[in-house]
């Protein structure tokens, strides 16, 4: 472009300096080259070339089998938008769009800078199951879990006495345990006391990183709601978003439902086998099936919701959920896992962090797939805001 204007300097020189009048009209032609040149066309017009704009881009975490398929179904979901998919041995940009791995995956990466992160830190309060109860009792909403004790193994005086063990059943699991893992029935305080002796010595649920052997001792469901003579629970979801340091707090309007495959006997000798409990067995859609099947008087999920909505409301503040320094917004999805009575009242067992997906279409992960997309990556990446859904209520 440079080059261009001296040679019209030149040409008017000469002109001038031979008395030709076109010296006039030419510096009017040269500004046109000038724009031409800038504009990429003769006329002055827009630009022939065009401008591709760059891909979003991701990162998911890779998970075992029983987790991977949210996973494939949000993979889908944003190829389906044109991002372009990173692996964790890849060599990765500078900055991601969207990375979904978890905390102890992250420190391993060293950093994964992004837009936004599924996990944020500090989620102890929520889902450990021995600081969920204690957040419940000091909110005096205790009795939204089944009784419970919380122990330290290492510390014998943070056992119960045998007078609270004894004449009732118990189950004793580690906090950091997950899909039934660990759980062992205690049906007397000399049950309790052998199988806290067998975690001293095997230490298989320690944290070793604190150094800590945290359990707790929750009272049996004895007398449950029964699915057709089947012990079940809910799966319900609650997020978290915290975009712009600005936390909100939703649940999911619909769930599944796991059924066991056994039919519920609590003098079974198999009670706390996975063929009498609901762990990773087939589910039904909550609250269509439910409202099927528990079908008289008033809408029983209604009552299910009218329960969580303020224990979730009061709990939410109780939440530290915070974005990773190297991460602009994030968002948390937890998944409840919550039985029911017969008069319809909630027992909470417990909310996880990276809840399953089923291996089925269900309709649930369709919609935590789309509540994802309406409240994280379309206010975030396309600035596009929505205004109220039927899929999720704002607490």
């Amino acid at each position: 472009m440079k080059i261009d204007i001296i040679i019209c300097l030149i040409i008017i020189g000469i002109l001038y300096l031979t008395g030709n009048e076109q010296f006039i009209i030419l510096p009017v032609i040269c500004m046109l080259s000038k724009k031409s040149v800038v504009d990429g066309s003769v006329t002055g017009g827009k630009s022939d070339k065009k401008t591709t704009k760059k891909p979003f881009t991701f990162l998911l975490d890779p998970e075992p089998d029983y987790k991977v398929y949210f996973h494939i179904k949000l993979r889908k979901f944003l190829k389906s938008l044109g991002w372009k998919e990173y692996k964790v041995t890849d060599k990765l940009p500078e900055k991601l769009d969207l990375v979904n791995i978890k905390p102890i995956r992250y420190a391993l990466l060293k950093g994964t800078p992004s837009k936004i992160a599924l996990y944020s830190r500090k989620e102890g309060n929520i889902m450990f199951k021995n600081n969920l109860y204690k957040n419940l009792q000091k909110l005096k909403m205790s009795h939204y879990m089944p009784l419970q004790y919380n122990i330290d193994i290492d510390d014998s005086k943070s056992y119960p006495d045998r007078s609270l063990i004894d004449g009732s059943v118990w189950i004793l699991k580690p906090v950091v345990g997950s899909r039934g893992r660990g759980i062992q029935m205690v049906r007397s305080h000399a049950e309790f006391i052998k199988l806290t002796e067998a975690e001293k010595t095997s230490g298989n649920f320690r944290n070793r990183l604190l150094n800590t052997d945290p359990w707790v001792l929750s009272k049996y469901i004895t007398k449950p709601l029964l699915w057709d003579g089947h012990k079940f629970h809910l799966r319900l979801y609650y997020f978290i978003t915290n975009i712009n340091k600005k936390k909100s707090g939703y649940i999911l309007k619909y769930g599944k439902v796991f059924v066991g495959k056994n039919k519920y006997d609590i003098e079974s000798s198999d009670i706390l086998t996975h063929n009498i409990h609901a762990y990773n067995s087939d589910s039904y859609n909550f609250p269509e099936d439910f409202d099927k099947k528990f079908k008289s008087g008033i809408n029983k999920s209604k009552k299910i919701f009218d329960q969580l909505l303020p224990l979730l409301t009061k709990l939410f503040k109780y939440s530290r959920s915070e974005c990773f320094s190297d991460n602009d917004h994030c968002y948390n999805l937890y998944g409840m896992d919550v039985m029911v009575m017969p008069d319809f009242k909630i027992k909470i067992i417990e909310i996880n962090t990276h809840p399953a997906a089923s291996t089925k279409d269900d309709i649930a992960t369709d919609k935590l797939i789309e509540s994802i997309n309406e409240l994280v990556i379309q206010p975030i990446m396309y600035d596009n805001v929505t205004t109220g859904s039927d899929k999720y209520i704002k607490l």
